[in-house]
């Protein structure tokens, strides 16, 4: 028998969520197989708990008294069995009619940064109204959350505050034409509301011409960045050396923005011949032994690479990108 997730409701309307496999006529059996007993049909039923208990290890028990045993869609003395997927398409199907005959409407918000947003989980029948091209799954990657970083700091911490479904104004529109009722932050956005769609397609194509250069340019800057440390020789400062590269002022540019809690980050120096890049090398299974740079903690790796104009050039880049996309914290 497969197991599944039930909903128990009791007779004073609480429910409680249990685990319970069931058999081809809906009774429900525990983790040992044996079946569960509704105890207050069991006491009026005149049974004691040693007869159930006997008759539950012959496996006579439903054979002799199916009436006390808990039963997927059937009232037993006010205790009610149903399945969560039950539950789900019964609470599916509501909705869908309520949203249809226009007693309920379809919800939208803005998230910040991000877009449109429904705020209540639509039935697939009118999910499917919004066009493909209108809605977009967004799962959080790297790239991201780092966007997201830039503009807002420390709003978005986790990749599940940002993973879901967003909705484009068209969503909107489509399920307008679809006779569906759609309500903006609680107001009612109509068919011909041009002023409310107009308001928030533009801010949406905004928000998308940002974000797509802004990703770009983050792109373009790492990329550069790399190729500047990544064939380095093997000619790193000593330990004495990076002693006094630590005297000198620390750049913090675009991802290099100093040393983090937990014994990352990186940051930057330059003099007046070199270029140097220090990574935080101090974290838990991180290869401290290669460390040359010192810090309050376990130290840091620091390369080096004689200075050139394209390094004064990228830095200067850094620094805009900066100022343009990096709100204030």
């Amino acid at each position: 028998m497969k197991t599944n997730q039930y909903i128990l409701t009791k007779p004073d309307g609480t429910e409680r969520y249990f685990s319970a496999a069931s058999d081809s006529q809906g009774y429900l059996y525990n983790y040992n197989q044996k079946p569960f007993v509704n105890s207050e049909a069991m006491e009026k039923a005149g049974l004691r708990k040693e007869e159930v208990l006997e008759m539950t290890r012959k496996g006579t028990l439903l054979i002799k008294h199916p009436e006390i045993c808990l039963k997927v869609g059937e009232n037993v003395h006010g205790y009610f069995v149903e399945s969560k997927e039950h539950r789900r398409v019964r609470d599916e199907t509501i909705l869908e009619s309520s949203i249809r005959g226009g007693s309920t409407a379809v919800e939208f918000k803005s998230k910040m940064g991000l877009g449109l947003v429904i705020t209540q989980r639509l039935p697939k029948g009118i999910w499917n109204i919004i066009s493909s091209s209108h809605r977009t799954y967004n799962n959080g990657s790297e790239e991201e959350m780092e966007w997201l970083d830039d503009q807002m700091p420390g709003y978005y911490t986790s990749t599940r505050e940002v993973r879901g479904w967003y909705y484009a104004v068209g969503a909107i529109a489509d399920l307008l034409r679809a006779g569906i009722k759609v309500s903006y932050y609680g107001s009612q956005v109509l068919l011909g509301d041009t002023p409310i769609l107009q308001q928030l397609n533009d801010i949406e194509e905004a928000d998308k011409k940002s974000h797509e250069t802004q990703k770009a340019e983050t792109k373009r800057l790492k990329s550069e960045f790399h190729a500047f440390f990544s064939s380095v020789p093997d000619n790193n400062p000593t330990e004495e050396e990076c002693k006094l590269i630590a005297e000198l002022p620390r750049i913090m540019v675009f991802t290099h923005q100093g040393p983090t809690l937990n014994g990352g980050g990186s940051w930057l120096h330059k003099d007046k011949n070199h270029f140097y890049y220090v990574r935080n090398n101090g974290g838990d299974g991180d290869a401290w032994d290669w460390n040359n740079y010192p810090t309050s903690g376990a130290g840091a790796i620091c390369q080096r690479v004689p200075l050139k104009k394209e390094h004064e050039e990228w830095l200067k880049q850094a620094a805009a990108y900066d100022k343009q996309y990096k709100k204030a914290q």
